[in-house]
C-alpha cells in the first residue's frame, strides 16, 4: 500500500499471521520493531513527548494443544510485564474468544456492551485484561449490532477480535467500534478505536508547487502517452494536465466505489432473492475493479520497462532497488535511544548524558581507576602514571599486525569490503550493528606530552 509500512511477523513461510500497518505521517515515528513469535509482535513509536507501544496478537484457535495456547498466554504476558507504566500500551489481534454480551464479574474490564454468550477464551482474556489493569475498548460503548460483530459467516455471528489498553489510559479512547466494509477479508469485520493524542507541530514554511520538465518530454513520448490513457477512457483533448490526471484517477476511483457500494448492498440485503441478485451484482463491480486496476498497472508497468530498457535504465534500476531495500528496513533511521533500564530516551539532555556514561563505562571498564589529565601535573613519582604509559612491546606489535594499510597485503580496500559486507548480513538478519571510529591522530599524536612528562 502507497504510504504505509507493513511489518509483519513471519516463521512459516506463506503464513503471515500477526502484523502492523503505519501511517506514512507515522512511519519515522517508529523507534523499535520486536518480533516475538508468529502470533506476536510489538513496535514502540515516540510521538511528541508521548511514547506508544502497539502489540499486534493472534491467538490459538479453539481446537488447538492447550499448551500452544499456554505459550501464547505467557508470551503476552511477557510483553505488557516489559512495558514500563509512563509509556502507553494498546493491544488488538483476534483473540478467538467470546466475552459475552454483560460484565458478569468482571466489571473492571468489560463495559457492559458486548455481543453473545462468554466461553472458555473470552475469560482467559477476561482474566489476562483484569491481571494488568486493562479495559476492553470495544465492550465500553453501546453500539448496534452490526457495530459489534467482529466476524460473520454464512452460519455465525460472533465477536472475537478486541482491543485493549490500560484502564488509566482509558480517557484517551473516544470511541471503538466495527466499520463495514470489504477492504479486509469478506468475513472478518475492521475494528477501528478512536485514540486522541495532543501533537505540538512546528510550523513549517510553504513552498511553491513543483515545476514540471516539459522540456524532457518528446514528440514520441507524448503521442504514445496519449494512445495508452485514450484507452482506459479518461483522456481528453482539450484541458491542462492536472485535469486530464485527475480524470484517469477518478476514472479508477469510481470503478473501486462501485464495488465498494455493492458490497454494502450485499451485507444489507432482507431475503435471500435479493442477497442473491446482489451477489451477482457485487461479482461483476468486483471483476470490473479488478480489470480497471490490473489495467493500470499494466500500463505503468510497462512504461516502467520501456524506461529500463533505454539508456540510463541502469541507473534507474539501481535507484529501484536502493528505494526498495530502503522500505523493507524495519527503521529507516534510529532517533532515539535507551538507557539501562530499557526506557526511551526523547529529551537530548539525556541523550548526551546516556552515551557520556556508556562511552564512560566502555573506556574505562576494565581498569581499577579512572585517569584524568590534569591530575598528572601534581604526579609526586613515576609509578604514579605507570598505569598509563605500561605498553607491552608484544601488545604493539600485535596492533600493528592487526591494522590495514602500511602492511603487506592488507590493504584498506579490503577493510572496506569487510565492513560492507558486515553491514548486508546484519541488514538481512535486521538486527542492529554499532561501529566507534576513533581519530587515532587525536587519540595519540596531539596529546599534551610537556603535561604528561613534567
Amino acid at each position: 500500500m502507497d504510504g504505509y509500512k507493513l511489518w509483519y511477523s513471519r516463521v512459516l513461510r506463506g503464513k503471515n499471521r500477526a502484523g502492523i500497518l503505519v501511517d506514512s505521517h507515522l512511519r519515522e515515528s517508529v523507534v523499535e520493531v520486536r518480533r516475538v513469535n508468529d502470533r506476536l509482535m510489538t513496535i514502540k513509536l515516540v510521538v511528541g513527548e508521548c511514547t506508544l507501544n502497539v502489540v499486534s496478537a493472534y491467538a490459538p484457535q479453539v481446537g488447538l494443544d492447550e499448551e500452544i495456547k499456554r505459550l501464547f498466554w505467557e508470551g503476552l504476558d511477557d510483553i505488557v510485564r516489559s512495558i514500563p507504566l509512563s509509556e502507553w500500551l494498546f493491544i488488538g489481534g483476534d483473540f478467538n474468544g467470546h466475552i459475552g454480551s454483560s460484565a458478569g464479574g468482571y466489571t473492571e474490564v468489560h463495559g457492559g456492551f458486548g455481543f453473545g454468550e462468554r466461553n472458555g477464551g473470552g475469560t482467559s482474556l477476561l482474566d489476562f485484561a483484569k491481571a494488568f489493569d486493562l479495559v476492553i475498548a470495544n465492550s465500553s460503548f453501546p453500539k448496534w449490532e452490526e457495530h459489534l460483530v467482529t466476524y460473520q459467516s454464512s452460519v455465525a455471528k460472533i465477536q472475537i477480535d478486541y482491543l485493549l489498553l490500560r484502564r488509566c489510559d482509558r480517557r484517551l479512547c473516544e470511541d471503538c467500534k466495527v466499520i463495514q466494509g470489504d477492504t479486509l477479508a469478506t468475513q472478518h469485520r475492521f475494528l477501528v478505536m478512536d485514540i486522541g493524542i495532543m501533537i505540538r507541530r512546528k510550523k513549517r514554511s510553504v513552498r511553491g508547487r513543483p515545476r514540471i520538465r516539459w522540456g524532457t518530454l518528446t514528440e514520441d513520448k507524448a503521442q504514445e502517452l496519449v494512445g495508452r490513457l485514450s484507452t482506459m477512457g479518461a483522456w481528453r483533448s482539450s484541458g491542462d494536465a492536472n485535469t486530464m490526471w485527475s480524470t484517469t484517477a477518478d476514472f479508477i476511483q469510481g470503478k473501486v466505489e462501485a464495488k465498494k457500494a455493492a458490497y454494502l448492498r450485499l451485507v444489507g440485503s432482507a431475503d435471500e432473492e435479493e442477497k442473491r441478485a446482489n451477489s451477482e451484482r457485487y461479482k461483476v463491480a468486483w471483476r470490473e475493479a479488478k480489470i480497471t486496476v490490473m489495467e493500470a498497472k499494466t500500463t505503468a508497468f510497462a512504461r516502467l520497462y520501456e524506461e529500463l530498457g533505454n539508456k540510463g535504465g541502469e541507473k534507474k534500476l539501481f535507484r529501484l532497488a536502493k528505494v526498495r531495500e530502503r522500505t523493507a528496513r524495519d527503521l529507516n533511521q534510529v532517533r532515539c535511544i535507551k538507557d539501562e533500564d530499557d526506557k526511551v530516551l526523547m529529551g537530548g539532555d539525556q541523550i548526551k548524558r546516556r552515551r557520556q556514561t556508556y562511552f564512560h563505562k566502555l573506556l574505562n571498564g576494565e581498569r581499577d581507576q579512572d585517569i584524568v589529565l590534569g591530575d598528572l601535573q601534581n604526579a609526586d613519582s613515576p609509578h604514579e602514571i605507570s598505569d598509563c604509559i605500561d605498553i607491552e612491546v608484544d601488545e604493539v606489535m600485535e596492533a600493528m599486525h592487526n591494522q590495514f594499510e602500511f602492511m603487506p597485503g592488507r590493504s584498506t580496500t579490503e577493510a572496506i569490503h569487510l565492513i560492507r559486507r558486515m553491514v548486508e548480513q546484519y541488514r538481512d538478519k535486521k538486527k542492529d550493528l554499532h561501529m566507534v571510529f576513533i581519530d587515532l591522530e587525536k587519540a595519540y599524536d596531539r596529546v599534551p606530552r610537556e603535561v604528561l612528562w613534567r
